[in-house]
């Protein structure tokens, strides 16, 4: 003979939990994210009920619940498609000229926008382009760089691109706002020997 009481206190439990949670609206849309689930119970004068508890009342969504999202992936790709396949050369990092003797940090980016690009160590990445912010980890050869200047402007790029920078893009300049400081970076057909 088998035990049914394991049985039927788990159908049982399953039971009592499913009463404890929260109705889901008519519509089948989730409502625990609306503005109202975050604010005090208040009954309907404005004052919180001596329980602290609201007053049962149907859930009818706002006009901003009933709204459709906005496609920020999409935005996003249009945003960055004129960087595809595009290749730039840094003019000045901070207000300052990029003058490196024998070197001329640049960034690339391929038809796939997988990002590349040397500024005293070869790097690469993939970046994300979100509500006009490009944001990457990279990847990077660690060569010692013998100019401290360009050293320093490598590291103060990576960790600018890991907390995201706004950017602008003309068609001929391309420009990162770092919290450290701009990048100004100008477009080439096609990269420099370094």
């Amino acid at each position: 003979m088998i035990p049914r009481f394991p049985l039927v206190a788990a159908f049982a439990t399953v039971l009592t939990l499913g009463a404890c949670s929260e109705e889901t609206p008519a519509g089948g849309a989730d409502t625990s994210s609306a503005p109202a689930a975050a604010a005090p119970a208040e009954a309907s004068s404005g004052q919180p009920t001596a329980s602290g508890a609201a007053p049962a009342q149907a859930a009818t969504p706002s006009p901003a619940d009933t709204t459709a999202p906005a496609a920020p992936a999409a935005v996003a790709e249009n945003a960055s498609d004129a960087l595809k396949g595009r290749s730039f050369v840094l003019q000045t990092a901070n207000g300052e000229p990029a003058e490196f003797p024998g070197r001329q940090p640049s960034l690339e980016f391929d038809a796939d926008l997988r990002m590349t690009g040397q500024v005293c160590n070869r790097f690469m990445g993939v970046p994300r382009f979100e509500d006009g912010v490009l944001k990457a980890e990279v990847a990077a050869t660690r060569m010692l760089c013998i100019d401290r200047g360009l050293d320093d402007l490598e590291n103060t790029f990576f960790f600018s691109l890991a907390d995201g920078m706004p950017y602008t893009f003309d068609g001929q300049t391309l420009v990162l706002k770092g919290k450290s400081g701009d990048f100004v970076f100008h477009a080439v057909e096609s990269l420099p020997d370094n």
